[in-house]
């Protein structure tokens, strides 16, 4: 009997001191403030955590390209070539003959402060002229060339901005410039021809 019940000690102490030192284990590892590793230790930050354990990265700001504003036609009320009391109406899309004597005039149904009525010459050249502008609800502007027009020249009218090509109104609203081909009446001055042979006078025979 006493056999057998010391055959069963030694499976018995054993047990006892493995659940002993499991025990001692847990305390020192609690005393010493560490914890057990949590699952997650070990492996890799997913996207958008950074490796150092700081906050999440933020997401770049989604960036929209800018928008690109279209000029428009302008509203024009009125154009004109005047000579004296005539009076002849700007075609927008066919030259019109005028007087080379003319001056112009020309309306819009906008408020442009900064814009400016030019004439051009076939060289894309102003010519030399003096202007006015008469802004309100409506702007009116009026142009007379510093000397007549070269009898059948084509010109430009031109309204524009004063510091590019598109007019800009007093809203902020964008224009493209308002053109109008212009021819002065007359025939042109043709250049005499160099290098034309001349007429030889016949000499009568002396008696």
């Amino acid at each position: 009997m006493a056999g057998a019940r010391q055959g069963r000690v030694g499976p018995v102490v054993s047990w006892r001191v493995f659940t002993a030192a499991c025990a001692a284990t847990a305390a020192l590892a609690s005393c010493s403030g560490e914890s057990a590793p949590s699952p997650a230790e070990g492996a890799r930050p997913g996207a958008g955590e950074p490796a150092d354990g700081g906050s999440p990265l933020s997401t770049p700001a989604t960036t929209h390209p800018a928008t690109t504003v279209v000029p428009v036609p302008l509203p024009v009320e009125l154009a004109q070539a005047r000579d004296g009391s005539d009076a002849t109406t700007l075609a927008p899309d066919a030259a019109t003959t005028v007087a080379p004597s003319s001056s112009f005039a020309l309306r819009v149904r906008a408020r442009v402060p900064e814009a400016r009525l030019v004439l051009l010459d076939a060289q894309d050249a102003i010519v030399p002229g003096s202007g006015s502008a008469e802004v309100d609800a409506s702007t009116f502007f009026e142009l007379a060339p510093a000397a007549p027009l070269r009898p059948g020249a084509n010109y430009t009218l031109r309204l524009e901005g004063l510091a590019g090509r598109t007019v800009r109104d007093a809203s902020g609203r964008l224009y493209e410039p308002a053109s109008f081909r212009v021819v002065a009446a007359g025939k042109a001055d043709r250049p005499p021809r160099e290098g034309s042979p001349h007429r030889r006078r016949r000499s009568g025979s002396g008696g």
